[in-house]
């Protein structure tokens, strides 16, 4: 499978672009793709990844496989011989996940301005392995800065709706504050469950926040990118 370095090269050359035309069009800084080229820069995180993918014309989700891919298989260095020694997983190739994992709308990062969830698919992205088969599986867009640096405002996050949530996850929230409002979804990390509420947390600016179990319509677990890809 290509790295990061030979997508990044090969789209472009695909799309007849230079890497700092293609990285000024899209708001990266314009050495941005040329040091991924040039191997300085092998991990992309949040809205970066996400313009990335919009520079190279490609899912973001085949941007984070690949990058898990480059991740696993860099060299570890034993101690012993100084040899390096490559991991043995790889992922799946982004070209050979299928497309059909429905984008519901936008988690908030925030506890003011939460998106309406709806029911409405606004994009499909390839589905990861670790949701195969995974009934009712979806993936948000996150907006707002309450939860950077683990989310950043427009990273694609990716959601197990039958998997137990445990104290730590991160968390989709749903929530239907008035009793005929529409519901609205907020990215946080689940703390714990009272008898009366759920409490969970945000980092930017730190605080704890308490829905009234009766408010709370689903409660699913955001997948983190090794568990998705299995490495």
């Amino acid at each position: 499978m290509e790295t990061l370095a030979e997508l990044a090269q090969r789209r472009l050359g695909e799309l007849k672009k230079g890497p700092n035309e293609a990285a000024i069009e899209v708001g990266l800084n314009k050495d941005f793709i040329g040091d991924i080229i040039r191997g300085r820069k092998k991990t992309v995180r949040g809205e970066n990844a996400n313009k990335l993918a919009r520079a190279l014309q490609v899912p973001v989700t085949e941007i984070v496989a690949v990058e898990q891919t480059d991740l696993v298989a860099e060299a570890v260095e034993d101690a012993a011989t100084a040899r390096a020694v490559m991991a043995p997983v790889r992922p799946p190739r982004g070209p050979d996940l299928p497309r059909d994992l429905p984008v519901l709308g936008t988690a908030a990062g925030s506890a003011i301005g939460a998106f309406q969830l709806t029911t409405d698919v606004i994009d499909y992205v390839r589905r990861p392995p670790a949701l195969s088969g995974v009934k009712n599986a979806y993936a948000v867009y996150v907006v707002g800065e309450s939860m950077a640096p683990r989310f950043e405002p427009g990273e694609l996050v990716f959601v197990h709706p039958h998997r137990p949530v445990q104290v730590g996850d991160s968390v989709i929230i749903q929530v239907r504050l008035q009793r005929d409002g529409e519901i609205e979804a907020f990215v946080k990390r689940y703390q714990k469950r009272a008898a009366d509420k759920i409490v969970v947390e945000q980092f930017n600016p730190r605080a704890t926040v308490e829905y009234k179990l009766s408010t709370v319509v689903a409660l699913h677990k955001v997948v983190s990118n090794n568990e998705l890809y299995g490495v």
